[in-house]
């Protein structure tokens, strides 16, 4: 079962993207685990992506050394991923995401940045690997959940299958309603 920030993630690429299928926490070999899979059939696109939900700032850390890892684990989960989706996947064409909603910038001078390491990421990637690695972070993280409150606002059958559709289709339709009340108390 998906948690929250998966879902979320999933929900986007079957309602934005148009992905066929959606598949959470996908198991490979060597203890890899992909966060969100999404198949795009008419396009022959599969989006591979990881999701680091850490509310208060997006950092892995080192168990033994208790330093910052945040680069280095990304770094081993997306050379897993690809090899897991170029065994599995080898004619779709890939588009590889990164998707954590508080991705903190640190002061000038200092020792550890959250952004700059998902950067380091994606440069690593693109020299090691030639992926070109999608940042879904801070403000295109919040554009992604508004497009799913968008489209979920303009449904009115239901999406009970997905809590977080549900709960942006009710928002929507509650803000509709509070609205018309508001105006019609006003007249």
């Amino acid at each position: 079962m998906p948690n929250i920030a998966e879902e979320l993630t999933g929900e986007w690429l079957r309602h934005i993207k148009k992905c066929d299928f959606v598949e959470y926490n996908v198991k490979g070999p060597h203890q890899t685990e992909i966060d969100v899979i999404g198949l795009q059939m008419a396009q022959n696109t599969i989006y591979v992506c990881e999701v680091a939900a850490h509310v208060l700032g997006l950092q892995y850390v080192n168990t033994k050394t208790k330093r910052p890892n945040t680069t280095n684990k990304f770094i081993q989960k997306f050379k897993k991923d690809k090899s897991y989706i170029d065994a599995h996947f080898p004619s779709f064409r890939k588009v590889y995401m990164l998707w954590s909603p508080v991705v903190k910038v640190s002061k000038m001078g200092a020792k550890y940045n959250a952004l700059q390491a998902v950067k380091d990421v994606q440069m690593q990637l693109q020299e090691e690997l030639q992926i070109q690695l999608e940042l879904v972070v801070n403000e295109r993280y919040l554009a992604a959940i508004n497009e799913l409150k968008e489209f979920a606002s303009r449904r009115s059958y239901d999406l009970s299958k997905s809590a977080v559709l549900r709960y942006f289709q009710i928002e929507g339709y509650l803000q509709k309603y509070v609205n018309k009340l508001k105006k019609e108390n006003k007249q």
